[in-house]
C-alpha cells in the first residue's frame, strides 16, 4: 500500500513539474514584454528610424544546476555544474539609444551527471540602453528573457527565465558592428524535477546593417 501511495505521489509531482515552468515563464514573458513595449514607446517620436543589424553569434560560459530526484519515497535535492557552448544568429533593432537584441542559438550543455547534459535550441529577447561616448565604441546593458525549446538531443521539457546583459559594441568599417556581451541567466531547466539553472558567460557577435524600418 505504501508503495502504491508513493507511486501516486510521484505521478502527481511529475504533473505539477510539467505545469509550473510553462506558467512561470509565461508570466515573466508578459511582464518583461510590457516593460519593453513601454520603454520603446515613450521616448521615441513617430519620425524616429529603426535600423536593423544581423549576423553570426557565439556564446560560452558556465552554469550550476539544482534539481530533485526521487529516492524510494522521498525526494533528494542535488546540485551539478558544467559549461555551455552555443552558436547561431543575433538580430539587433536600434532606435536612438535603445536596442532590441534577439538571438537564436543551438546550445550544448555539459554537466557532471551525464543525465543532465543536453543540447537544445535557445532564444533570447533583451531590451538594452546604449551609451556612446565615442563614434567607434558604445556600451549597452539591459534585461530580457531567454527560452529553451526542442529540438533536443534528449527528452527535454523546455525552460526559460531572466536574461541580463552588459557589454560593449565596436563600429567597424562600413556597416559592421562587433558586439561583446557579458551575460547572466536564471531560470528553469528542462532536465530533472523542479530544476533551476544559474548561468554566466560571454556572447560575441559580428552583425551587419541590413536596412531600416
Amino acid at each position: 500500500m505504501k508503495q502504491g501511495n508513493a507511486a501516486l505521489t510521484h505521478l502527481h509531482m511529475q504533473s505539477r513539474k510539467a505545469r509550473r515552468p510553462a506558467g512561470r515563464v509565461a508570466a515573466m514573458a508578459f511582464i518583461v514584454c510590457a516593460l519593453l513595449l513601454s520603454t520603446f514607446q515613450n521616448p521615441l517620436r513617430a519620425e524616429e528610424l529603426f535600423f536593423t543589424y544581423i549576423g553570426p553569434a557565439f556564446s560560452t560560459g558556465m552554469h550550476s544546476l539544482h534539481y530533485s530526484e526521487w529516492a524510494t519515497s522521498h525526494r533528494e535535492t542535488k546540485s551539478d555544474s558544467g559549461n555551455y557552448f552555443g552558436g547561431g544568429l543575433m538580430l539587433n533593432i536600434v532606435a536612438n539609444n535603445l536596442i532590441g537584441s534577439f538571438t537564436m542559438q543551438y546550445v550544448a550543455n555539459t554537466a557532471g551527471n551525464s543525465a543532465m547534459a543536453v543540447q537544445h535550441m535557445q532564444y533570447t529577447a533583451t531590451g538594452k540602453y546604449m551609451y556612446a561616448p565615442w563614434e567607434t565604441v558604445f556600451f549597452a546593458g539591459g534585461l530580457g528573457l531567454y527560452f529553451d525549446t526542442p529540438p533536443a538531443t534528449k527528452s527535454y521539457d523546455g525552460g526559460g527565465g531572466i536574461n541580463a546583459t552588459i557589454g560593449a559594441g565596436f563600429n567597424m568599417m562600413r556597416d559592421w558592428r562587433v558586439i561583446v556581451d557579458l551575460t547572466g541567466k536564471y531560470g528553469f531547466y528542462g532536465r530533472g524535477e523542479d530544476a533551476t539553472r544559474i548561468a554566466y558567460g560571454l556572447t560575441i557577435a559580428a552583425i551587419m546593417k541590413i536596412g531600416r524600418l
